[in-house]
């Protein structure tokens, strides 16, 4: 049996967009990315990724950066280039950090926690958790 290949729903993702409440949007944003990328074949990633970051600019996603940022990550970690998927994740956070955007900044680090523990780095909340226990 053959995987069917998954197309982006263009009219949610487009209302998600031009969702007024902004937390609303954010959420539903990073869950609609998050499905989309775990469910397509690896070799339709990279197309994926650039039509979700076209539709971003299309419809003038407020923290289009952000969120193009960690589409490049989650799409970089399809393909297990764990290196980009980490740079892209650091740039989604910087973004957040500098837009003062505590909702966003708690995503992508917790995302970048993913990605680390993949690539078989402990991240570093876990690894002062760790020293301090030692200490103790």
């Amino acid at each position: 049996m053959h995987a069917q290949e998954i197309s982006i729903n263009k009219d949610t993702l487009i209302d998600i967009i031009q969702q007024k409440d902004r937390r609303t949007q954010q959420k539903r944003l990073i869950r609609f990315i998050k499905s989309y990328f775990q469910n397509v074949k690896p070799d339709g990633a990279i197309c994926g990724k650039d039509t979700l970051i076209g539709l971003f600019n299309k419809y003038d996603l407020p923290e289009k950066n952000s969120f193009t940022n960690f589409t490049q990550s989650i799409s970089a970690n399809k393909i297990h280039n764990l290196k980009n998927a980490e740079t892209q994740m650091l740039r989604s956070i910087d973004l957040a950090r500098k837009q003062n955007n505590s909702y966003l900044l708690y995503q992508f680090l917790s995302h970048l926690s993913f990605i680390q523990l993949t690539r078989g780095i402990l991240p570093v909340p876990f690894t002062v958790i760790a020293w301090q226990k030692k200490r103790h």
